[in-house]
C-alpha cells in the first residue's frame, strides 16, 4: 500500500474503486509528480536542509505514463452545474410521477413544489454522499466529497454539510438573497480554495477530468429533466380550442324549495349537494359504460370538485364545479326564487373550463336569475 508523500495518507484497497492509483484520495496530489520534484530538489540542494516537501495547491499534474490529464482543484462552475442537475432530476422525477398517475398540476402546486423539493433534496443528498461520495450530478462531472479520514462522509456529516449549503450557500432558496449568497460562496471558493461548509467540516472535494461521454450524458439528462416538467404542465393544461373544444350545454331545473330560504343556505348543505352531484355524474357514467358493453366498475375517472357561494346583484347563488377526468366539465348554479329552487346546469364534454359570467352558461344564469356573475 502506498503512502502519500504530502499528507502521509496510506491508501486502502477500497480507494482503488474511487480514485486512480496514481492519485492521493485525500489531498488529490499525484504521487509520481511530487516524488519527482522532491528528487530534483535533492539533487540541487543539500539534503539535510530540506524540511518541507513542495505543496501543489491549484493543479494536479501527472507524468506521461499515467492516462490522467491535469485539472484545476477549484472548480466552482462544475460544482454549480452538478447541483443544478441534481435539482432538475428531482423535479423531473416528481413531474414524471404526476404524469403516470394522471395528476393535474396547477400554478399553486408549481409554487409549492418549488419550495418543497429543495427541502426534500436536503435529506436525499446525504444518502448519495454517504454511500458513494457523490450525487448523480457530481458523478457525471467527476466530483467527489471525502471526510477527514479520506473516507465517504457519514449520513449525519453529509446531512450537516447539506444543511450548511442550504442555509449559507443557497439562502433557503429565497429569491434575490440566493443570488447574493451564491456570489459570496463563489468568491470564497476561488480565493481560499475551499467553501465555508467544507472548511467547517474539514471535508475535501476532489475533481477528475470530465470525459466526453460524461459531458454528453450530462447534457442529455439536463435536457430530459427540463422537458419532463414541461410535458407534465402541457398535459395538465386545457386543450386548445382547435384540438376539439366542445360546446357548452346549459339547461334549467325547477323544483319546490320546501320552505328553504337563502338564509338557510349554509356551507354544510352546499357540501352535501356537491357530494350528491358527484355521485350522480359517476352513476350516469357507469350506466353509459354498461350500455357500451364495458364493465361499469372500470369507470373510475379522477374527479375534482369544489363549491362556493357568491353574491350577484344581491342574490345568493351556490356554484358547484366538477371536473371528471379530461373528458367532462360541469358547473351547477343554484338559487332560491320565491318558493322554488332553480338550478342551472352547464356541461361540456371536453377538457375546457366553463365560464359562468359569459357564453352559454352566463346567458342562462342571467335568464333564470336576472343577474350576472362577475369573474
Amino acid at each position: 500500500m502506498q503512502t502519500c508523500p504530502q499528507c502521509h495518507y496510506t491508501r486502502t484497497p477500497q480507494d482503488d474503486d474511487i480514485c486512480p492509483k496514481g492519485e492521493c484520495p485525500k489531498c488529490g496530489i499525484i504521487y509520481a509528480k511530487v516524488l519527482q520534484k522532491n528528487q530534483n530538489i535533492r539533487e540541487t540542494l543539500d539534503e539535510n536542509k530540506i524540511k518541507d516537501l513542495p505543496n501543489e495547491k491549484e493543479t494536479q499534474s501527472v507524468p506521461p505514463n499515467l492516462d490522467i490529464k491535469p485539472v484545476p482543484k477549484v472548480r466552482p462552475w462544475v460544482r454549480y452545474w452538478a447541483r443544478t442537475l441534481d435539482i432538475f432530476l428531482l423535479n423531473a422525477i416528481f413531474y414524471m410521477g404526476c404524469i403516470m398517475i394522471g395528476e393535474q398540476i396547477e400554478g399553486v402546486s408549481i409554487y409549492l413544489m418549488g419550495m418543497i423539493l429543495p427541502v426534500a433534496w436536503l435529506f436525499i443528498e446525504p444518502i448519495f454522499l454517504s454511500s458513494c461520495g457523490a450525487t448523480p450530478g457530481k458523478l457525471l462531472l467527476r466530483t467527489k466529497v471525502y471526510g477527514q479520514s479520506g473516507q465517504f462522509l457519514t449520513y449525519s456529516d453529509a446531512l450537516n454539510r447539506s444543511m450548511n449549503v442550504w442555509v449559507i450557500g443557497e439562502a433557503l432558496y429565497i429569491p434575490i438573497v440566493l443570488v447574493i449568497t451564491n456570489l459570496v460562496a463563489y468568491n470564497k471558493l476561488t480565493k481560499n480554495g475551499i467553501t465555508t461548509w467544507d472548511k467547517a467540516g474539514n471535508y475535501t472535494v476532489t475533481h477528475n477530468k470530465i470525459g466526453a461521454w460524461c459531458i454528453i450524458a450530462f447534457i442529455l439528462l439536463f435536457i430530459v429533466s427540463f422537458f419532463i416538467p414541461a410535458a407534465a404542465l402541457y398535459k395538465s393544461s386545457p386543450v386548445p380550442a382547435s384540438s376539439g373544444m366542445k360546446p357548452v350545454m346549459a339547461f334549467t331545473t325547477i323544483q319546490s324549495a320546501r320552505g328553504v330560504t337563502e338564509a338557510d343556505l349554509d356551507q354544510a348543505g352546499l357540501k352535501n349537494i356537491e357530494t350528491w352531484l358527484v355521485e350522480t355524474m359517476l352513476q350516469k357514467g357507469r350506466n353509459k359504460y354498461a350500455e357500451m358493453g364495458y364493465n361499469p366498475k372500470d369507470f373510475q375517472p379522477k374527479v375534482i370538485a369544489n363549491s362556493l357561494y357568491v353574491n350577484a346583484g344581491g342574490k345568493k347563488l351556490a356554484i358547484i364545479k366538477i371536473n371528471m377526468g379530461n373528458s367532462v366539465r360541469s358547473v351547477t348554479i343554484m338559487g332560491i326564487k320565491g318558493n322554488e329552487l332553480h338550478r342551472v346546469s352547464c356541461i361540456r364534454n371536453s377538457n375546457h373550463d366553463i365560464p359562468v359570467w359569459s357564453g352559454e352558461c352566463g346567458n342562462k344564469v342571467n335568464e333564470v336569475f336576472g343577474v350576472s356573475i362577475q369573474p
